[in-house]
């Protein structure tokens, strides 16, 4: 019958002659399938893990055309966001040749899409709140909780960007941005330029700055600038610029005008006698001011200095910055008569006339200390020896002349010196002149060229070829002096002799019974005779037949100089031995059990005795029980030569493992948290051991935990036979993830200690804390300036990765409470201006709640934030230095969740008004008509009321007679005498009467004049 899969096929011929005799004849074919081949694996890149879907696997046929079935695949873990996932196919044929197809898919997240970008316009800052960002999902489908940035507050204009950043798992980012621009116009307001004129500068100092507050009622620190000061006279202009934080500009100027008339005054011209120009110096210059004291730097000249003897003068002159100019002069007259000092002649001895060079100058002044510059001359060098002479004549400004000589001896002790070519070896051939080893030279510290001359003395060596030459060099300089010296040439024998013989003998290779004689050579050497030697040494090879004779010819000279030749003689066996008995056959094929022992064979060799060894070299196949063995008779001889005869027996195993026990259940139901770890399932073969293996394939489901397991469990026999079991196992996932850590779900609490939001962490059954998606808002019924009690609401929104959500929540019932901070700003005086209290509580605080005046005069107003105190009058109550008087406001808001109540005092004096309590300040009735019609009718003292004067008033007749006194005058005089006055009490008649007032404690003269009194 036909063989299922490998194995022999034999066909069987009988043969029956006409006896009925039988004879069988078979052919048998041996059918060993051959391995198949597989396609390429399979690859893929997808954007998410919902399209990494479980591949078609590709048609594969045996090598004899036949389909195979792969198994169920397998499949590695699905990563958490991207990466790989690689399904893998095993191919099996009949033979039980295996191959794994595998399809991979490579997961690149796709980059996500953020909606399209937010913006408005607001005016303030403040008002640039953050905004509520989009909900945006990666490919997955997963929420991205973005991480928000901003950039810095524009100082004034500008846009408030807040900045989103949405992160994947992948690492793909996108920003979604919200912009603020911030937008003011209005200018601020300054007031009318001013001035006032001074006479000098340092009275014209920088004006107080007006305070300028911007729109928003921020104050504006003004730039200010100033002309240069004028010279003497001119205009000082001081500048204050306000500019607003949009780059709205206002400015206010403040002129002073300087005038100035006096001239300045110098003392009388002086003068003074010296001996020596050093002496003439500048003298001190006089101290000069102008009119208003300021020091008046003169400009200095001077003529120019005489060259010995005369006058030396100094000009100052002073100019005021009017351009009035005064001069002072100070002579010196200058008288010089001491002659220069040279100092004593002196000498030194040299060597040479090299160095009988020029000396330093000896430094010579005349008397007043200036260096004198000499005159130098010299003698004529000497030959060789002799003395050298320096001449310096010094002569000063008023012709006095003083001489100083410098006299070198000159003599010349020192011999040259040599510099010698280097000791040399030389060949006793070479040229041993100083053509071939160099010359000496010679140096002189004075002589530049001596003579250089040399003699050779010759000492013998060991052999006719070695010998020493001492070379004596002698230098001698221009003066006699002798130096001398040797060098030393080696002469030696170095080459050696030569073989006569021009074609020597080579290396050859020859069979043990063939070497040959060696050969007689002769020699000659270039120094004298040489005579040759032969010697032959035998190195052994691999084996007795086998070596190497190294035969060496040596020529050597008289002085003991070898040459050689060396021939290399091969001595070789090449023959192998041969077999003796018939062969086994070559192939054979069996089962395991039925492995045939090896025969034994014999062998001989035609230079000496063979060996016979036999070997098996085992060849594994597809598995432990199918193999073939490789039988090797091997026949050597002494020399290791060799005759081979191979037999191949091939051994195989056919039949599958089966299962011992019972099987699991084929379909299962189950939590993702209670998934079953496999079973150990155990199997036997009839051939050897069997091992089970497990494998889990996963395919998911609508979600990361809810997937099916196909499990299966694999026999294996050692030749990969294989019996597989599979079971289903349903995973699924039904429960939310729940709080990992407690907190309060109502909290009463005050709004001056409301609680951070609580760090809660979540945990779920089969999700990993880092694939939770807890979403969190807070809400809250706080409104600004609504002073009532709020809710906040706390809300967590959990979701696991396949979708089961739960809420959690906590409320927090915040009571409003006060906050009270106490702030005295500093004291002001009321004519400084209006007042923006907004500027003096914390800059954190909102502007939109309300103020209120608890304390102080309301003459002064409070509208909104500014507070106006120029409002109030001076009065009894309220002048200058007498502590004024304290304001109280309230602000009300609200901050932070809570009531904020910031109290100001402050205090607002007069300190800034001077009273107009002057002479010119004085008015005094000229006509008093007490008619009744309210004008007039009293002689009255006004425009000093606020003074705290006390009047004393004197009224007279035009005789001089007194008629009405009061020693503090009440405005209350009406034409009415008093008694003591005119000798009775009345009213007087009309007509001109004349007073004198005098102001107590106000240092002010009496004033008198006439006032006219008509009592009709």
């Amino acid at each position: 019958a036909d063989i299922a899969c490998s194995g022999d096929m034999v066909w069987v011929y009988t043969y029956t002659d006409c006896e009925g005799n039988t004879h069988d004849w078979s052919y048998t074919y041996t059918i060993d399938v051959p391995d198949f081949t597989m396609p390429a694996n399979g690859s893929q890149t997808v954007t998410n893990l919902a399209n990494a879907v479980e591949p078609t696997p590709p048609s594969v046929n045996d090598a004899c055309g036949n389909p195979i079935t792969p198994a169920a695949p397998t499949k590695t873990d699905t990563p958490d966001c991207q990466g790989s996932i690689v399904y893998t196919f095993k191919y099996t044929d009949c033979e039980g040749n295996t191959h794994d197809w595998t399809y991979t898919y490579t997961i690149e997240l796709a980059p996500f899409t953020a909606p399209a970008n937010g913006s408005s316009t607001v005016e303030c800052i403040a008002n640039a709140t953050i905004p509520i960002p989009p909900v945006v999902l990666d490919a997955n489908g997963t929420a991205i909780t973005p991480v928000m940035s901003q950039n810095t507050d524009p100082i004034c204009e500008g846009d408030k960007v807040y900045t989103f950043t949405y992160t994947d798992c992948a690492g793909n980012t996108a920003d979604w941005t919200y912009t603020y621009t911030i937008d003011v116009t209005t200018l601020p307001v300054v007031p009318t330029n001013a001035g006032s004129t001074v006479e000098c500068i340092a009275d014209a100092t920088q004006p107080t700055a007006p305070v300028v507050t911007d729109v928003c009622g921020n104050n504006i620190i003004p730039v200010i600038t100033e002309n240069a000061d004028p010279i003497c006279e001119g205009d000082k202009i001081y500048t204050f610029t306000y500019t607003d934080c949009a780059g709205n500009i206002s400015v206010y100027v403040y002129t002073y005008t300087i005038d100035v008339t006096t001239v300045p005054a110098v003392p009388t011209n002086a003068g003074s006698t010296v001996e020596c120009i050093a002496d003439a110096t500048q003298p001190t210059a006089p101290v000069v001011t102008d009119v208003c004291g300021n020091n008046i730097i003169p400009v200095i000249t001077e003529n120019a200095d005489p060259i010995c003897e005369g006058d030396k003068i100094y000009t100052f002159t002073y100019t005021d910055c009017a351009g009035n100019v005064s001069v002072y002069v100070y002579t010196y007259t200058i008288d010089v008569n001491t002659v220069p000092t040279v100092p004593a002649n002196v000498g030194s001895t040299v060597e040479c006339i090299a160095d009988a060079t020029q000396p330093t100058a000896p430094v010579v002044t005349d008397v007043c200390g200036n260096n004198i510059i000499p005159v130098i001359t010299e003698n004529a060098d000497p030959i060789c020896e002799g003395d050298k002479i320096y001449t310096f004549t010094y002569t000063d400004c008023a012709g006095n002349v003083s001489v100083y000589t410098y006299t070198y001896t000159v003599k010349d002790t020192t011999a040259p010196v040599l510099t010698l070519p280097a000791n040399v070896s030389a060949e006793c051939s070479d040229d041993i002149s100083p053509i071939a080893f160099g010359n000496a030279t010679a140096i002189d510290n004075c002589d530049p060229s001596p003579i250089v001359t040399y003699n050779d003395v010759i000492t013998n060596g060991s052999c006719s070829g070695t010998y020493t030459i001492t070379r004596t060099w002698t230098a001698t300089d221009a003066c006699g002096n002798v130096a001398t010296a040797d060098q030393i040439i080696s002469t030696s024998d170095t080459t050696a002799p030569e073989f006569v013989e021009t074609n020597l003998p080579g290396n050859i290779t020859v069979e043990c019974t063939t070497i040959p004689v060696a050969e007689t050579l002769t020699a000659t050497d270039n120094c004298g005779n040489a005579t040759v030697t032969v010697q032959d040494v035998r190195t052994n090879g691999n084996c007795p037949n086998n070596y190497i004779i190294t035969r060496t010819w040596t020529a050597t000279d008289d002085c003991g100089l070898t040459k050689t030749h060396v021939q290399t003689i091969t001595v070789q066996d090449t023959t192998p031995p041969s077999f003796v008995e018939t062969l086994p056959v070559s192939n054979l094929v069996v089962e395991c059990d039925a492995v045939p022992t090896a025969e034994v064979l014999t062998a001989i060799d035609a230079c000496g005795t063979a060996t016979v060894s036999v070997t098996d070299v085992r060849t594994n196949g597809s598995c432990t029980n199918n193999y073939t063995l490789t039988r090797t008779w091997t026949a050597t001889d002494e020399c290791g030569l060799t005759t081979k005869h191979t037999q191949i027996i091939t051994v195989r195993d056919t039949k599958a493992p089966t299962f011992v026990g019972t099987l699991p259940v084929n379909t299962l139901t189950v939590e993702c948290d209670a998934v079953p770890t496999a079973q150990t399932l155990t199997a036997t073969d009839n051939c050897g051991d069997a091992t089970v293996t497990v494998q889990d394939v996963r395919t998911n489901g609508d979600c990361p935990n809810n997937y099916i397991i196909t499990r299966t469990w694999t026999a294996t026999d050692e030749c990969g036979l294989t019996t597989k079991y599979t079971q289903i196992i349903t995973v699924q996932d039904t429960k939310a993830p729940v709080p990992a850590t407690t907190f309060d779900t109502v909290l009463n609490v005050s709004c001056t200690n409301i609680p951070e939001k609580p760090a809660l962490t979540f945990t779920d059954n089969c999700s990993s804390a880092s694939s939770i998606v807890v979403v969190y808002n807070e809400t809250s019924t706080f409104v600004d300036n609504v002073y009532e009690d709020y809710q906040i609401v706390r809300t967590w929104t959990v979701r696991d990765e396949c979708g089961n959500e739960a809420i959690y929540k906590q409320t927090l019932n915040v009571a409003l409470d006060e906050i009270i901070t106490d702030i005295v700003a500093e004291d002001r005086c009321f004519d400084d201006g209006l007042v923006n209290l907004n500027d003096i509580i914390s800059s954190t605080l909102n502007t939109n709640g309300t103020w209120e005046l608890i304390e102080g005069n309301p003459v002064a107003t409070l509208n909104g934030s500014i507070f106006n105190p120029t409002l109030l009058e001076l009065s009894a109550d309220f002048l200058p230095q007498d502590g004024g008087m304290d304001y109280k406001f309230r602000y009300t808001t609200t901050d932070n969740g809570c009531i904020s109540i910031t109290d100001v005092t402050m205090n607002i004096n007069a300190d800034c008004v001077v009273l107009p309590c002057g002479e010119n300040d004085v008015i005094i009735s000229k006509a008093v008509t007490p008619n009744g019609d309210a004008h007039n009718e009293f002689f009255e003292i006004s425009g000093i009321e606020l003074c705290g004067f006390r009047y004393d008033v004197k009224i007279f007749n035009r005789w001089g007679a007194l008629i009405y006194e009061s020693n503090d005058y009440k405005n209350d005089w009406n034409g009415f005498a008093s008694k003591k006055s005119v000798g009775n009490s009345g009213t007087v008649p009309n007509g001109t009467y004349y007073y004198i007032v005098t102001l107590k404690d106000s240092g002010l003269p009496p004033f008198t004049g006439p006032v006219y009194l008509g009592t009709k």
